[in-house]
């Protein structure tokens, strides 16, 4: 469709405040217009990040050189004032970007064993800690908090992401889990996701 192609075209922004960071660090390093140009690395010690939260691991996709992108905040981040309202079920490319990236990140790292296989409240807990107060500290130690607080800044830094926006994509991971929930045990958000990526 052409809507989702033109999405596409414009779906990827490097905030000014990162820019100016990354170009000093990489000065050849140009963004590529669909594509973020940027990965967001991961790096555990015992069970745990090895860094504080807020340090984000970037790399510039092209080689395994990376540094440390000190990330005080999200909303800080926040651009635009495009409100989408309810995302229901949604295909809207931007949309399902986020969603996915968030998902498949979380899901990978469970894979490789670096993450617990997370309970569907815990991570409903987490969804709506992050969607009411998106830089406020979690009582959830999981490691998993810190990841997808890092997923969601590091996406906030590279793409044009209004405050509606986020808390409209937060509150659609928020049903999602809800959906999956069936005890206060259960792990069937994983166990589905899983099959879906």
């Amino acid at each position: 469709m052409k809507n989702s192609e033109e999405n596409m075209n414009v779906l990827f922004s490097i905030h000014p405040k990162w820019k100016s960071v990354i170009e000093k660090k990489w000065p050849d390093w140009t963004q590529p217009s669909e594509a973020p140009g940027l990965d967001l690395q991961f790096a555990f010690v015992d069970d745990k990040l090895q860094d504080e939260m807020h340090n984000l691991y970037v790399s510039s996709g092209n080689d395994e050189e990376f540094f440390i992108l000190e990330v005080p905040s999200i909303r800080e981040l926040f651009r635009g004032n495009r409100n989408p309202g309810s995302l229901g079920n949604t295909t809207d490319v931007k949309y399902m970007y986020i969603i996915t990236y968030v998902e498949t990140q979380w899901i990978a790292l469970v894979n490789g064993e670096f993450l617990d296989v997370p309970r569907d409240m815990t991570m409903k807990e987490i969804y709506s800690q992050l969607r009411r107060r998106p830089d406020g500290s979690s009582h959830n130690t999981d490691a998993i908090y810190s990841v997808i607080w890092q997923c969601l800044a590091f996406l906030t830094g590279v793409m044009e992401i209004s405050e509606a926006e986020y808390t409209a994509i937060l509150s659609r991971l928020v049903r999602s889990a809800s959906t999956f929930y069936t005890s206060a045990a259960s792990k069937n958000m994983y166990e589905r996701l899983l099959n879906v990526y």
